[in-house]
């Protein structure tokens, strides 16, 4: 029972947020531009995003699914990191992925999922209007003195009715819905009371415990680049899975030199070539 206790905690959550942010929303004036994808519309189809390097890609590629640092603790692939977020937070049961395209830098390949993998997880997925991870050290908070995993608990949110957040904040802190997706900051701070970082101090965060897999009807598209899936086997096979499962694959090559900043706007152009 206690999942569902741990629920019903999210879904007031939720309702005290989004009252919060419509009220906050009266005290202030963001400059709409005209012509765009509605806040509706963009927050019910964005796909979540999971942004990896090579060498965990392939490794991920090979287990199919993503897994949470316990798990990987447990078959000793995964040491530990005493000082790390996610220690801090709580949260090495968990998996991490953004709603957003890829956002988490130093990443060099990535895959989408549909927006069902949220339904599929929602008696035991958490989302967050935030990056857990940046509380514990990049972003500044309103009240320092409150301990981070309190803060973090307070806005932990259902999935997927978390969307209803994300539309309001789409309509209400930015000039256009699609704003949020493109990484530009929100013309407001918001109400929630952070400042500092990057767009994850903005972007909602979905964490699934345990394990998320790879080869389902969720799997939305894979991203890597021509040389990674030639060299690597197990890429290359699940590139051929997609192909027979008629999931999409994005390669690419590296104009620029920089992996992250040719998968982020690889990711970027396929979400608007299917969603706006």
């Amino acid at each position: 029972m206690d999942f569902l206790l741990n629920r019903r905690e999210r879904t007031a959550n939720l309702a005290r947020l989004c009252s919060a942010l419509r009220a906050y929303s009266n005290t202030i004036t963001v400059p709409a531009t005209q012509g765009t994808v509605s806040a509706s519309k963009l927050s019910k189809t964005l796909f979540l995003s999971h942004a990896t390097s090579i060498k965990n890609f392939s490794a991920l590629c090979n287990s199919g699914f993503l897994t949470c640092q316990d798990d990987l603790a447990a078959t000793g692939a995964f040491t530990g990191d005493l000082d790390s977020a996610e220690v801090a937070m709580g949260t090495t049961g968990q998996v991490f992925l953004y709603l957003s395209p890829f956002r988490y830098p130093g990443t060099a390949c990535g895959i989408l999922f549909s927006p069902t993998l949220e339904t599929e997880h929602q008696e035991h997925g958490i989302a967050t209007p935030f990056d857990s991870g940046g509380i514990h050290r990049c972003f500044r908070r309103s009240d320092p003195a409150e301990p981070a995993t309190t803060f973090l608990a307070r806005h932990d949110l259902p999935l997927p009715d978390h969307r209803e957040y994300l539309e309001l904040s789409m309509q209400f802190l930015f000039r256009t819905p699609e704003d949020y997706v493109e990484d530009r900051e929100p013309v407001a701070p918001g109400p929630l009371g952070l400042s500092g970082g990057d767009s994850r101090r903005w972007t909602h965060e979905i964490r699934v415990p345990g394990r998320v897999y790879l080869r389902t009807n969720h799997l939305q598209a894979v991203f890597a680049s021509r040389s990674v899936v030639a060299a690597n086997r197990p890429v290359e096979d699940l590139f051929k899975w997609c192909a027979g499962e008629g999931v999409d694959r994005v390669t690419f090559d590296h104009p620029a030199g920089d992996d992250f900043a040719e998968l982020s706007r690889q990711s970027l152009d396929y979400i608007r070539a299917r969603i706006y």
